[in-house]
């Protein structure tokens, strides 16, 4: 057995420097498994997170959305992500926040569309001045950054005792907030 002390400092540090150079001219070399600039990339994750909880803060270093997910991967061709069991808070200054919940969701690579699937609760808590308000829906779009939602599925919105169904919505979470449902609407109104 030959001990790394026994070698001449000289042929030691030799030996090291043509080691370090053969493994950069092997880990150079092409060998027809690098990817030229003109093809695409396999659609394989970049990478993974589990339990995800994040918060962007407005310009008044407030909360303005917080979303939570159990499962994040975001893939290497189109930097788009996948997330399990989905949950957006969408904040306002004048009431309760806007709560989305869904069973899968998709974003775009620069974080300006979301896809929410499966079934999509949107749930809003009472406050003085009106009763809790949920609506259950599915396929929704969301435009996080201008707090916007909109889908063409079936809707059935619960805002106290009245009752909505539609198909098609459109909603602004922000300040002030309103709901558009976009056709075969029926409403049953319970007077107060």
């Amino acid at each position: 057995m030959i001990s790394l002390s026994s070698i001449p400092r000289p042929l030691l540090t030799a030996s090291l420097v043509i080691i370090g150079l053969g493994s950069w001219y092997l880990a150079s070399q092409d060998n027809g498994k690098t990817i030229s600039s003109d093809q695409e990339l396999p659609h394989v994750p970049q990478y993974f997170v589990r339990n995800l909880e994040m918060t962007e803060m407005g310009n008044d270093g407030l909360p303005e959305r917080h979303v939570e997910t159990s499962s994040l991967i975001q893939y290497l061709d189109d930097g788009t992500t996948e997330m399990e069991s989905p949950r957006y808070n969408f904040y306002r200054q004048d009431g309760a926040p806007w709560q989305v919940k869904a069973e899968q969701g998709w974003l775009s690579s620069d974080g300006e569309l979301a896809l929410l699937s499966g079934r999509v609760t949107i749930i809003r808590a009472a406050t003085k001045e009106s009763p809790s308000f949920k609506m259950v829906t599915s396929d929704l779009r969301v435009q996080p950054g201008s707090n916007y939602m909109e889908t063409d599925e079936h809707v059935n919105a619960k805002s106290g005792k009245d009752v909505i169904d539609a198909v098609g919505m459109q909603a602004w979470m922000g300040e002030p907030g309103r709901i558009k449902f976009l056709s075969e609407v029926r409403a049953n109104y319970v007077p107060r």
